[in-house]
C-alpha cells in the first residue's frame, strides 16, 4: 500500500471498526511489496505457510521445509532473513539504475535488462541500506553514485550477496562480508541475485 490514499482508507476502516467496538489484532495484506515504504505505520509483517513437510505440499512458497531427519531453509526463507535484518524505518526515494553500456546490446535489449532490475533504499537510524535485485539469468553491471546517500570513499560497509543458479536454487545462501566502498559504487550483480549494501 504505497499509495497514501489506499493506505489512509485501510487505516480509517480499521479505526472505524475499532470505534464500533470490533476488536482488531492486526490487518493483513496479501502482498509484501513496498512494506518498507510504509515503515511509519507497518510495525510487523508475517509470511503465511512458514513450515511444510518436504514432499507433502501442493505449492512452493513455504519458508522452511522439514522431513523426519533434517530442516531445509529455502530461498524464500533467506530473502525474508535479508529483509528482516536489513530493514529500514524510512524509505529513501532514489533513481538507481543498472548500467547496461555494452555496445553489443541494442536499445530494446538494454531496456529489457533495466526492467528486470530493482533497487530500494531505506534508512534505519544512522544506517543507509541499499538493496539491488537482478532477476536476469546473467550478470549485469551496476554503477551508482552513493554520495547523495551519505557514502564516502573508504567507508566501511556490510555487503550481502545472495545468488543462485535460479530463484528456486535451494542450496543458495547469503554471503555477508565487510569491505571498504567508494561513493562511486561499482559491482557486477550476479545472475538471479539480491545484493545489499549497508553503510
Amino acid at each position: 500500500m504505497a499509495s497514501e490514499g489506499k493506505r489512509s482508507a485501510v487505516v480509517n476502516m480499521g479505526r472505524d471498526f475499532r470505534n464500533k467496538g470490533v476488536r482488531i489484532d492486526g490487518i493483513g495484506m496479501q502482498t509484501h511489496a513496498n512494506l518498507e515504504r510504509n515503515g511509519d505505520v507497518v510495525t510487523m509483517a508475517s509470511y503465511a505457510s512458514l513450515f511444510a513437510k518436504k514432499g507433502a505440499t501442493r505449492w512452493a512458497p513455504d519458508l522452511i521445509y522439514f522431513d523426519d531427519e533434517k530442516v531445509y531453509l529455502t530461498t524464500d526463507y533467506w530473502t525474508q532473513w535479508i529483509f528482516g535484518n536489513y530493514s529500514g524505518t524510512e524509505y529513501v526515494p532514489n533513481d538507481l539504475e543498472v548500467a547496461v553500456g555494452e555496445s553489443t546490446l541494442n536499445n530494446d535489449d538494454q531496456q529489457r535488462y533495466r526492467n528486470r532490475f530493482a533497487a530500494s533504499v531505506v534508512k534505519n537510524d544512522n544506517k543507509t541500506i541499499v538493496k539491488v535485485v537482478n532477476t536476469t539469468c546473467f550478470p549485469i553491471p551496476f554503477e551508482a553514485d552513493l554520495s547523495a546517500l551519505g557514502a564516502k570513499d573508504g567507508m566501511d560497509a556490510e555487503i550481502v550477496e545472495f545468488a543462485g543458479t535460479s530463484f528456486e536454487d535451494q542450496d543458495a545462501k547469503p554471503v555477508v562480508k565487510r569491505e571498504k566502498i567508494s561513493a562511486a559504487f561499482r559491482r557486477t550483480l550476479p545472475a538471479n541475485s539480491m545484493t545489499v549494501i549497508a553503510f
